[in-house]
């Protein structure tokens, strides 16, 4: 093994320092924000209660790179109303009024702030990129707090060429004002976004998580804009195969393996033991042997992550082939179309956004819904692989993985199943960075074993 360098130190400059590089060269492609201006929310709701009739639209609703992130987003309420910078609630489960039903009908959510702020002439951002952010649609909710929501996505060009990207979603609280003595409170969800086209799932949610930590610091404010212009425009890609890239920040350990864009066995860069925390081994090996036979297959799942995981973690069970067909690992509401298609097609449903799939879906598609533990065969029913292949496949998974048939007899399979998409599964109440921030990020390569 080639000895380790020492680490490379970047110094945390302004932005305009930092120059593109090439399209080979680069880990990240861009970083974005996505909500809905307070402002714009707060004139809407003014308009519907008929305090204002202004119809003009907000100058923050373009993005710029002069407003910055926006972490505490300024209201005509005073500034400490809104906590700083990323209150967190739960999706919304009770009852939202028609006032602020109407709201959505006027404001939509938008890029707020994005790095770099004009496309590369080589990869486009995609401008169905919010949909994939929002595959459930933007949501307000009665603004109880919890935990900030971690989950990626797959999105696939008109010229086949795909982007993977990442998510953290929370809520910011923003007060509308009073109604008979009490006071209206919504929470305002904000994603945040990076975008690659290399599939670095687990790296991109741990750097957005980390972002998040960093943005709560109080004792020591970051310029947290100019580290994520730092880390979209200088972080090199490891090009070498085995070349192994480390990234340091604040006693956080990132490692970026290059072998998984050459050639040989490839790095899964997700979370494969979750295939084998949700599904049997039986379904595991009915599951690989339809797409084998590229049959149209729906994963039907109430957790982000655990459809672009398992989805991710089957598709590479197929190697040294590859899924040529249409793959969507989380189909966002907006592109429901995309279950007429006439071609086979490998795609991943939430059942709180699509409700009965029963009337969507035709009898060609198989569907393996992960809740409830079943497998919906298509028809005509497929064939079925060899005794001697089949036997041998599930006394590998045996070894290799004996408890996995087991899990779903567990009484918390559902509720740790909701459990995956938390960014902070242990809470948020020790996950502050109140140490001082480090001028240098750190970076070390060598040759991987």
């Amino acid at each position: 093994m080639e000895r380790p360098r020492g680490p490379t130190r970047f110094p945390i400059l302004s932005k305009e320092h930092y120059k593109a590089k090439p399209g080979k060269r680069r880990l990240f492609d861009y970083f974005a924000v996505i909500s809905i201006s307070h402002s714009k929310i707060l004139r809407a709701w003014k308009r519907r209660r008929g305090d204002e009739e202004s119809n003009t639209e907000d100058a923050d609703d373009v993005p710029s790179h002069h407003a910055g992130i926006q972490i505490e987003t300024k209201t005509k309420k005073a500034e400490s109303d809104i906590p700083s910078p990323f209150p967190s609630q739960p999706p919304f489960d009770g009852e939202i009024s028609s006032d602020i039903k109407a709201i959505l009908k006027v404001v939509k959510p938008k890029i707020q702030f994005r790095c770099p702020v004009h496309d590369y002439s080589d990869y486009e951002l995609s401008p169905g990129v919010t949909s994939f952010a929002l595959p459930h649609g933007f949501q307000f909710n009665d603004g109880t707090e919890s935990s900030p929501k971690c989950y990626s996505f797959v999105l696939t060009n008109v010229d086949g060429n795909k982007q993977f990207g990442s998510c953290l979603k929370f809520h910011e609280t923003l007060h509308l004002g009073e109604e008979d003595g009490e006071e209206i409170t919504i929470g305002v969800p904000k994603i945040l976004m990076i975008v690659s086209h290399h599939s670095y799932f687990n790296q991109m949610e741990e750097l957005l998580k980390l972002f998040y930590r960093m943005s709560l610091c109080r004792r020591h404010p970051i310029d947290l804009e100019r580290i994520i212009w730092m880390i979209v425009r200088e972080l090199p890609l490891p090009v070498r195969p085995n070349n192994l890239l480390e990234f340091r920040m604040h006693n956080t350990l990132i490692p970026f393996e290059g072998s998984a864009l050459h050639e040989g066995l490839p790095v899964l860069n997700s979370k494969f033991g979750l295939l084998f925390e949700v599904l049997s081994h039986d379904h595991i090996v009915a599951v690989f042997t339809l797409l084998l036979q590229e049959h149209k297959l729906v994963l039907v799942c109430s957790c982000y992550t655990v459809l672009t995981h398992v989805a991710e973690s089957l598709k590479a069970l197929l190697y040294p082939l590859k899924w040529q067909s249409v793959y969507i690992p989380v189909l966002p509401k907006a592109a429901k179309n995309v279950l007429m298609a006439p071609v086979p097609f490998f795609l991943g449903l939430n059942p709180s956004t699509f409700g009965d799939l029963d009337e969507s879906l035709g009898p060609d598609v198989a569907v393996m819904n992960i809740d409830k533990g079943v497998l919906t065969l298509p028809r005509p029913a497929p064939r079925a692989l060899p005794t001697k292949h089949h036997n041998r496949i599930m006394n590998a998974l045996l070894i290799h993985n004996p408890h996995a048939s087991q899990t779903r007899e567990s009484a918390n399979f559902l509720k740790k199943l909701r459990g995956f998409d938390d960014a902070f599964p242990m809470g948020t109440e020790n996950i502050r960075l109140d140490q001082p921030m480090p001028s240098p990020v750190k970076t070390t390569k060598h040759e991987a074993r």
